[in-house]
């Protein structure tokens, strides 16, 4: 086809009038539908359509901000597009921002944003904080624009609330949870929160999705969730930025945050690290030693059993487990800054038990509280934290000597990243070590675990075995003949 297809792009949504069937198609993502069979973990690749496309009309209609996976798709068929931009973006004034009351990685985020004088996906560099981030991004818009800012919990949305209230003292920053609701020009709510915002009073009262210029969605990893993803369509938003320090699901949903939102806003090297922490003299996912330990169960553990009854079988009432952590921190030495990290806060409360002088922080607690725990624990004040369920945030503890993964889910590249970067030190110095738990009563969480090591061979990590290779030659799993390809058994 040698003729342009003509792109309309405006506020509310982007058309492709005479689009080539190949072109729609290619508008798809493949998300992967998680599933468990006798026991054994399965993914189901499923095709998932962000655009509309009437065949009779040859018309293809989709959200706005996909314009550049629009373009990409044409690309790789070749054909050309003819696009009118018809979206009105008023400049974002960074001079509203007084510089010296940001981190400089926080500052250089903003800068980027102001300069893309785009919507986008913000993947927060690590040691900056939330609100930092939000209440520059709102002195930056325009003083006349209703702006929304969303994030996944109460507590959290209450604290960007007092954050933003110190940082425009000359305007009333409105709210809106259960039982408190004060309505602004800028609101901050949770995203399950959404639905008032589509219908009711607060909807009706000029609060409408589609009444805002701008929408802030912190945690935007969390929004593609099936009761969240209805409310979508309603947005129609000049600006809209997702803030998170995890820009990748392993489900792959991740793509439907680049749809609604647009591209990554920070460039990105090739390992994953983040360009922007070079100007701070820090490194990003540095090359790690990685210590595997075995963690046994009392008897094999059925083939039936499904993915929950596995992990607690393995995790939550093994004992073998407690006494492996102990026997570990008995070797650690006294001076070492230690991070033990599980999935589940039920998980952290058991492991707290074998662990006394831990101090436990867990996504529960109220946010400063589990700051202060971390902050004091940067500064040397404390030197063993166990934290549960706190991965998706983007821990950040630079100078870590161990970080012991007591996880049972298969999402290393969540999981890895965050190690990584919370044990990465100023160059020159030796770097921390990774240690983690492999089990081998099971061969559906050994094979988790195998997909770990994996991502941990791609990352470049030197990963050792803390068990013979004799144990692994007995071991009847398909996939136990990898193991030696990912790492290096003891001699002798």
């Amino acid at each position: 086809m040698n003729d342009s297809i003509p792109v309309t792009v405006t506020r509310s949504s982007l058309t492709i009038r005479e689009c080539p069937p190949e072109l729609a198609d290619a508008l798809v993502y493949v998300r992967q539908n998680v599933s468990f069979d006798q026991g054994n973990f399965r993914t189901t690749p499923e095709r998932v359509s962000y655009a509309h496309y009437e065949a009779q009309t040859r018309t293809c209609r989709t959200y706005p901000n996909a314009l550049h996976l629009v373009e990409a798709a044409a690309r790789r068929l070749n054909l050309a597009l003819e696009i009118k931009d018809q979206r009105l973006r008023p400049p974002l004034d960074l001079s509203r921002v007084n510089q010296a009351e940001y981190p400089p990685d926080c500052y250089q985020a903003l800068e980027v944003v102001a300069q893309a004088r785009s919507s986008g996906i913000v993947v927060r560099p690590a040691g900056v904080g939330t609100t930092l981030l939000v209440c520059g991004l709102v002195r930056m818009l325009p003083r006349h624009f209703k702006v929304l800012v969303t994030t996944d919990e109460i507590t959290a949305a209450q604290q960007i609330h007092a954050a933003l209230a110190e940082a425009l003292s000359e305007e009333k920053i409105g709210i809106h949870m259960p039982r408190r609701s004060e309505r602004g020009r800028i609101m901050v709510t949770h995203l399950d929160a959404l639905k008032d915002f589509v219908q009711g009073d607060l909807a009706y009262g000029g609060y409408a999705l589609r009444e805002f210029d701008a929408w802030i969605c912190d945690e935007v990893h969390r929004l593609p969730v099936p009761g969240r993803i209805p409310f979508l369509n309603q947005f129609r938003p000049t600006y809209c930025w997702g803030l998170t320090a995890t820009p990748v699901r392993a489900d792959n949903s991740h793509e439907l945050n680049s749809v609604v939102f647009g591209p990554a806003l920070l460039a990105k090297s090739a390992d994953g690290t983040l360009e922007i922490q070079a100007g701070s003299g820090k490194k990003g996912i540095v090359p790690l030693r990685v210590f595997v330990f075995p963690l046994l169960t009392p008897r094999p553990l059925a083939g039936g059993l499904s993915l929950y009854e596995l992990t607690r079988a393995a995790y939550l009432k093994n004992p073998a487990l407690g006494a492996t952590l102990k026997g570990i921190n008995s070797n650690l030495p006294e001076a070492a800054k230690v991070l033990v990290c599980a999935d589940t806060v039920r998980l952290g409360i058991i492991l707290r038990r074998q662990l006394p002088q831990y101090t436990f922080i867990h996504r529960r607690q109220h946010p400063e509280y589990r700051q202060d725990i971390l902050q004091r624990l940067r500064a040397g004040e404390i030197r063993r934290v166990l934290c549960a369920d706190l991965w998706s945030e983007g821990l950040d503890v630079p100078d870590l000597d161990y970080v012991i993964d007591c996880s049972a889910k298969p999402l290393p590249r969540p999981i890895i990243p965050h190690a990584g970067r919370a044990s990465r030190h100023a160059e020159g110095q030796r770097h921390g070590l990774y240690l983690m738990l492999l089990c081998l009563g099971s061969q559906h969480l050994f094979n988790l675990g195998v997909s770990k090591l994996q991502n941990m061979n791609g990352l470049g990590w030197e990963v050792s075995y803390m068990f013979p290779r004799e144990v692994v030659d007995n071991l009847p799993f398909e996939q136990a003949p990898l193991l030696p390809e990912l790492g290096v058994f003891p001699a002798g």
